[in-house]
């Protein structure tokens, strides 16, 4: 167990499941562990106010074996009653093992039941249906989806024609939940490299100077994307360099080389107009003596 000073070790002895009077402790030692705070941090998206955490799974437990038990019940009716079963009564069974094989063998789907017994009587029982345990299992993954804050489409497998505003608000609680797993995760795993530089001074890590930055895998229209960020930098008078961040699929070395090769292009222009003026200059001497003697005039009042 980690404090902010130490670390105690104990051995734990004679634990039982589900028998937590079987539970015993004999403490051993406890050992300095010299960081300057507690060394432990946690990476999970749901914690209680005491601290605690079900994970991902164990909330939605119920609804699983519920899809669980819907899936037995539909693979057990496929394989025992999804077919018709013909009965026959006043026939005599064959006798002995060997016997009811070589009838059981012989008898198929497409042979005639006959029997020389008058009081013989031909029938079928009829096929379990299966519908309402499908029903039933597509229901089950609906409620999965609204209690996880998933689309059911991604469950079920289904897809239909809607428009981009529609799946939008579909997606709406499935992306805010991606959010706050990203900004949990994300300050945990701050959390990490701030207790790392604390440890190792010679990270140069300081508290608070790092920032956590998810790369976005979500399909994007890269016509929207342009016309928006465009318009932000048009509109707006922002600096196109400030906007590179931006872009979904630019990675932070993209950013790194666009702002660059645009500080180059910025350098080649400028470049490019002082020479093209140099050499403007340069070809007309007349023009540029007049200038002069215009600049010379306005300097001095006797002129």
């Amino acid at each position: 167990m980690f404090d902010d000073t130490h670390v105690h070790y104990a051995y734990v002895r004679d634990v039982m499941l589900m028998s937590p009077g079987s539970l015993r402790i004999e403490y051993l030692e406890s050992r300095p562990h010299g960081a300057p705070v507690t060394p432990v941090t946690y990476h999970t998206p749901l914690m209680d106010d005491d601290g605690g955490s079900r994970g991902e799974i164990v909330p939605f437990l119920p609804i699983i074996q519920r899809l669980d038990q819907s899936v037995y019940d539909r693979l057990l009716i496929q394989r025992q009653a999804a077919w018709k079963v013909r009965t026959a009564t006043g026939l005599k069974k064959p006798q002995g093992s060997a016997a009811q094989a070589s009838f059981q063998a012989t008898l198929k789907a497409g042979d005639l039941l006959t029997s020389d017994s008058p009081e013989t009587t031909f029938g079928t029982l009829d096929a379990s249906s299966m519908a309402e345990h499908l029903t039933t299992r597509d229901s089950d993954l609906k409620d999965l989806a609204t209690s996880s804050q998933t689309p059911s489409w991604m469950l079920t497998g289904e897809s239909s024609n809607v428009s981009s505003e529609a799946t939008s608000a579909i997606t709406s609680g499935y992306q805010q939940k991606i959010e706050t797993y990203k900004r949990s995760l994300g300050l945990s795993s701050r959390r990490e490299f701030e207790l790392a530089g604390a440890m190792d001074e010679s990270l140069a890590v300081e508290e608070g100077s790092l920032e956590i930055r998810w790369a976005e895998f979500r399909p994007y229209s890269l016509t929207q994307i342009s016309d928006s960020l465009g318009k932000l930098a048009q509109q707006m008078e922002i600096d196109p360099t400030l906007l590179y961040e931006f872009i979904p699929f630019f990675s932070d070395e993209d950013v790194e080389r666009a702002t660059q090769k645009r500080q180059e292009m910025k350098d080649e222009a400028l470049a490019m107009a002082e020479a093209e003026a140099a050499a403007a200059q340069a070809s007309n001497p007349d023009a540029q003596r007049e200038r002069g003697v215009a600049g010379d005039s306005g300097q001095n009042p006797r002129s």
